[in-house]
């Protein structure tokens, strides 16, 4: 939208507002006054509309336009004329909805009656929450304040505010969150290292057929979700970081690898050799261990650039003296 905007006020003028009624944030704004605009996965990248939008931009003003005078606005649009019913309830779904009629429709749909054992903790609970508000309401926000929505569940569920969790409830989308908080507190801990969404994501479903869980796999993208929520760990674009975990020393692993390489270069290697050389030299060396796990040449050569001294190293490659003198 911002660019969008841009590309708009380039040819109108910086006093041009076109997306001034778009907001990016959310904070107790009246239900009935959202309208919600969806944009599919292609959005996030940013070549496939950039150049669209830049070539198109005097057809798009002139359409709005168009459909400005004809229509008068969009509300008129989608109420009166708009023949899309998939798109009418996308737009106004959170218009149809209070506080309390979208909290009923969680309980309902989400969490069941148990006998006196069933319990969810409050984290678990508001897990639920994102999840139900995501995958299945499609909002782009979370539309009830997390204080509100604590109270108003109190009201309909049993609370424990000392153990901050509710009893006499279940949920049977917990059974995956249960699995993987079990995954994660005996696999991983505070460390130095890091590991890639996709990497805990294999090393998860290894765990798994270990343990024989008969549970539902998760996807990369639950994944995800289920760390920046129940870990507390930082996750910086995909990798999570300052981390360890103990089905997988990766720095151990290439520390070992290089030091047999150290020797094979010692003996027969007469020249500097490319970082991407040793590391096709590693790859080829791990599938001498038991979990034939590779890293990614980033991290790769991450690594190596802190464990081997910056002399040793010039224009991507190392020098022959490392491995006769380090």
């Amino acid at each position: 939208m911002t660019c969008l905007s841009d590309h708009i006020q380039c040819i109108l003028g910086q006093q041009c507002s076109p997306t001034s009624s778009i907001k990016y944030k959310y904070y107790n704004q009246n239900f009935k006054d959202c309208r919600i605009l969806s944009f599919n996965d292609s959005v996030k990248i940013r070549s496939c509309w950039d150049g669209f939008l830049k070539s198109h931009i005097l057809d798009l003003i002139a359409v709005a336009c168009h459909y400005s005078n004809q229509f008068q606005n969009a509300n008129d649009y989608i109420d009166v004329h708009c023949q899309n019913t998939d798109a009418i309830q996308s737009i106004n779904y959170l218009s149809t909805l209070t506080r309390n009629s979208l909290i009923d429709k969680f309980a309902d749909t989400w969490l069941e009656p148990s006998a006196e054992s069933g319990e969810i903790k409050w984290v678990e609970m508001y897990y639920l929450w994102k999840s139900f508000i995501i995958s299945e309401c499609k909002f782009p926000i979370m539309p009830v304040h997390i204080k509100d929505l604590k109270s108003i569940l109190a009201t309909k569920i049993n609370y424990n505010q000392v153990s901050d969790l509710y009893s006499k409830v279940t949920s049977a989308k917990l059974t995956y969150v249960k699995t993987f908080q079990q995954f994660w507190e005996e696999t991983i801990s505070e460390g130095l290292d890091e590991f890639e969404i996709s990497e805990l994501w294999s090393l998860y479903l290894n765990w798994m057929r270990l343990k024989d869980t008969k549970v539902s796999r998760i996807n990369e993208e639950k994944m995800h979700f289920l760390i920046e929520h129940f870990a507390g760990s930082p996750i910086t674009s995909k990798y999570v970081t300052n981390i360890k975990c103990n089905l997988w020393d990766k720095q151990s692993e290439i520390n070992d690898i290089i030091n047999q390489l150290k020797v094979d270069y010692n003996f027969c290697q007469e020249e500097d050799i490319a970082i991407v050389k040793l590391y096709r030299d590693y790859c080829t060396k791990i599938l001498e261990t038991p979990l034939k796990r590779t890293v990614s040449k980033k991290y790769f050569e991450k690594y190596i650039s802190k464990i081997i001294p910056s002399e040793y190293i010039k224009d991507n490659r190392l020098l022959r003296q490392y491995w006769s003198e380090f």
